[in-house]
């Protein structure tokens, strides 16, 4: 670099507009959650609101049924409502789950571009109009280049536990000392009626 105080003035725009650039890039490429444009999310929150709430209705006129044939036939539709709004449930969970996910992801890039940024510009913190950024050191962690190499007492011991799937077997032949078969509750299954002759 020259001492001509305007080629050093060139030479640190020139840096600061790379910086800016790859600052840029990083943000762009970054994968964001899904955003509402589409209303999927609220979609998906209304359906589970609409599951539960058929579960509310199905389970009060279940129990506010003045017969049996009625209670039982609530009880029916109780026991359907609830396991449509589980599956409703588990949906809005793992959809909302997978971009919380992402969402996490955005923000370890982002403060890493940022660190980038604070580093390549030779910063000692970066200041907005209503924060301050400071660099932090990456977190450690082990990384292990060749297994077979490792020493053994690094390896961890799982504790052994009993193959329950051989045990069920052996049980239905005969008693296994130490175990035994136990049941759950009794369940019922549920199906359409196929003709007005089926009783």
């Amino acid at each position: 670099m020259t001492d001509d105080p305007a080629d050093q003035v060139a030479a640190a725009e020139a840096g600061e507009a790379a910086v800016f650039a790859a600052l840029r890039a990083a943000l762009l490429v970054l994968d964001l959650p899904p955003g509402e444009e589409d209303g999927s999310l609220a979609r998906l929150l209304d359906r589970v609101g609409a599951a539960t709430d058929a579960l509310r209705r199905q389970r009060d006129l279940a129990a506010g049924a003045n017969c049996l044939d009625g209670a039982a036939a609530g009880a029916i539709e109780t026991a359907l409502a609830a396991e449509a709004a589980a599956a409703t449930l588990k949906e809005a969970v793992d959809q909302l789950g997978a971009a919380r996910m992402r969402a996490a992801k955005v923000a370890r890039e982002t403060r890493a571009a940022l660190a980038e940024l604070i580093r390549d510009c030779g910063l000692a913190e970066l200041r907005s109009a209503h924060h301050r950024c400071d660099p932090l050191a990456g977190t450690e962690r082990v990384e292990i280049t060749d297994p077979d190499k490792l020493p053994g007492r690094y390896w961890r011991h799982r504790e052994p536990e009993p193959d329950k799937l051989s045990l069920l077997a052996e049980l239905r032949l005969g008693p296994v000392p130490g175990a035994r078969i136990v049941r759950g509750p009794d369940s019922v299954r549920i199906s359409n009626r196929r003709t007005k002759g089926d009783a």
